[in-house]
């Protein structure tokens, strides 16, 4: 069994307003038996997971631990491990009932709400794939240029955190988009019982900066997945009326292994992709006319407590 618990901390990144946290994966009745720096017994008392966690961070070498609680003496053991989960072969992780393993997964956040993914304009590489890229996690990578909400140079990937397969405790899910590193639109959904594809869904919507965009709504297509055929994802659709007069609040133009599509309009590939379009209006425009492309999109999320 596998359980994800978010803890937050307060390590501050240099210079940066991000903080990070973490999430901790937790393998009960298993244990890591490669690279054990040390074992660490006290007498049971409170959080114990929580004092083992502790131990581990006093050592700089430590990046997990084996918890074991025994009943008959009311004694802990920590032993501290020099190794990620997903550095070693999965052979190494052994049935150990009454073990618990557990590790630190980063996550960085801002203002509460914990940083998912992050995608990029006009770099070249596909939104969907790197969202849909499980056991990316860019976290561990420090890529500390696409952390914050500024447009940098130096950030020429997408981000995609430890949070997007672990799907799990969520709250709320927000959608930033940032042009000249100011906010342009935002919207928020109820992400609770929600996965990765389906909280974005109209009737989850809690706020929006367009003043036509309710939960209520009329819209001919509001979905993560889009329209497949025409590489359209997170597509936020008002009505379809031909390629001049399709409207909308928000889309992604994906990269695509095919420079023409049966189906697609100009607006589709007039941009370098990926094209973060979006209605600079407080309304829906007309994609072919009134669209403007922010430099990037942010999906950030808060936990259930």
């Amino acid at each position: 069994m596998e359980t994800h618990v978010l803890f937050l901390l307060t390590l501050t990144l240099a210079a940066l307003k991000c903080h990070k946290c973490a999430v901790y994966t937790m393998r009960r009745d298993l244990k890591l038996t490669l690279n054990v720096l040390t074992s660490v017994t006290f007498k049971q008392h409170g959080n114990n997971v929580g004092r083992c966690i502790t131990s581990c961070k006093q050592n700089a070498a430590c990046c997990s631990v084996n918890v074991h609680w025994d009943g008959v003496t009311s004694s802990v053991t920590c032993e501290l491990l020099s190794s990620y989960l997903h550095e070693v072969e999965q052979r190494h992780l052994l049935p150990a009932p009454g073990w618990v393993f557990v590790q630190e997964d980063p996550v960085y956040t801002e203002g509460g709400w914990a940083l998912a993914f992050r995608a990029t304009s006009a770099i070249g590489q596909s939104v969907w794939d790197t969202w849909h890229h499980d056991g990316r996690h860019d976290d561990t990578n420090e890529m500390q240029a696409c952390l914050l909400p500024v447009s940098s140079a130096a950030c020429t990937a997408h981000f995609r955190s430890y949070v997007m397969d672990r799907w799990t405790n969520i709250d709320q899910v927000r959608i930033r988009l940032y042009r000249t590193d100011s906010v342009v639109a935002e919207m928020t959904f109820d992400g609770q019982g929600s996965t990765r594809i389906s909280w974005l869904d109209i009737s989850r919507l809690l706020t929006s900066s367009w003043t036509d965009m309710t939960s209520s709504s009329p819209h001919n297509c509001f979905s993560l997945t889009g329209l497949d055929w025409v590489y359209r994802r997170f597509y936020l659709s008002k009505f379809e009326a031909g390629c001049e007069n399709d409207t909308g609040w928000l889309t992604v133009a994906d990269t695509h292994p095919t420079p023409s599509v049966y189906g697609q309009c100009p607006w589709d590939y007039s941009q370098p992709l990926p094209a973060l379009l979006y209605s600079p209006l407080s309304t829906a425009v007309r994609w072919q006319w009134e669209a403007a492309v922010a430099d990037f999109m942010v999906v950030h999320v808060t936990f259930l407590d």
